[in-house]
Formats: C-alpha cells, sequence, structure tokens
C-alpha cells in the first residue's frame, strides 16, 4: 500500500513538472502579437528579460525602465513575480540598450519556443508589445541571443555588487 501512494506522489509530481513548459508555450503564443518593425526613434515602456525552467520551473528575470530603474525578480510556476532588488543604470544606457535591441534585428522576427531551460525577452515599446522565447539548443532570431547575453550579465552584476 505504501508504495502505491508513493509512486501515485512520483507520477503526480512528474506530471506537474512536465505539463509546465506546455502552459507556457500556449501562454506565449497567445499572449504575442504580430511583429512590426519601429523606428529607432520610438520610446519604450519597459524590457524584461528572464531565463528558467527546469524540473522547479523558477525563472529569474530583470526589467530595465526608461529612467534606467532595473528590478531583479524571480517567479515560481503560477507564482506573481517576486522583486528580489532594485538597481539603477543611467537613462542613456537604457536607451541604448533599446536601440541595441532594435538594431539585433530581432524585431522584424518571430520565435516563441520553449525547452527545459528557456529563455524569454519582452520589449514593450511605445506602440507595440514583441515577446520572444528560445531554449539553449536553438538560436534565438537576429543578434538577439548575443543582446540577452550581455544585457543579463550587466543586470546579475549590478545585483551581485550591491
Amino acid at each position: 500500500m505504501f508504495d502505491v501512494k508513493v509512486t501515485a506522489f512520483c507520477v503526480a509530481l512528474a506530471f506537474m513538472a512536465c505539463s509546465h513548459g506546455s502552459h507556457d508555450k500556449r501562454e506565449l503564443q497567445t499572449q504575442s502579437r504580430p511583429q512590426q518593425v519601429l523606428s529607432k526613434s520610438v520610446a519604450f515602456e519597459t524590457i524584461s528579460l528572464s531565463g528558467g525552467g527546469g524540473f522547479t520551473g523558477m525563472h529569474e528575470g530583470f526589467t530595465i525602465f526608461p529612467d534606467g530603474r532595473v528590478e531583479g525578480w524571480s517567479k515560481s510556476v503560477g507564482g506573481k513575480r517576486t522583486v528580489f532588488g532594485k538597481g539603477k543604470i543611467s537613462a542613456g544606457r537604457a536607451s541604448a540598450l533599446a536601440a541595441e535591441l532594435r538594431a539585433s534585428g530581432a524585431l522584424s522576427q518571430t520565435c516563441l519556443k520553449t525547452g527545459n531551460y528557456t529563455m524569454i525577452v519582452h520589449f514593450a515599446a511605445a506602440d507595440s508589445t514583441y515577446k520572444w522565447s528560445w531554449s539553449r539548443s536553438e538560436d534565438a532570431p537576429g543578434g538577439l541571443a548575443a543582446w540577452y547575453k550581455s544585457t543579463y550579465e550587466m543586470c546579475r552584476k549590478i545585483f551581485t555588487t550591491n
């Protein structure tokens, strides 16, 4: 009897872990809007980038605001974002990150793929919202992977030095 309960618990736990990835994929597909190319003069509202998944489904990410505020956050499966820190970069650097993202060529491409570990970029411009996701085993569109890596590392350093 004990073995049946343990087996049932393990099966339920494995099902929850596996269903997380398919839920994220549906969510990303329904929240994505058609891609449009923005002019370099269009302001942005937020840039959010995160990475995570795996067995726990935990994501860690950062949100960058036009005034240079940076929020570090984590999110569990089905949970709300929990802010773990607030930092600052210059408003000029925030604008430069948005310009680099535009210049990467990603705004004219779509990529909504998930994997065991998924990276996500959400770019809310003044007139459009863009969202991309990809796993480590796949290449992101344009120069997005390089932009993600350098921006994510910059954000992590903000919170490891404070």
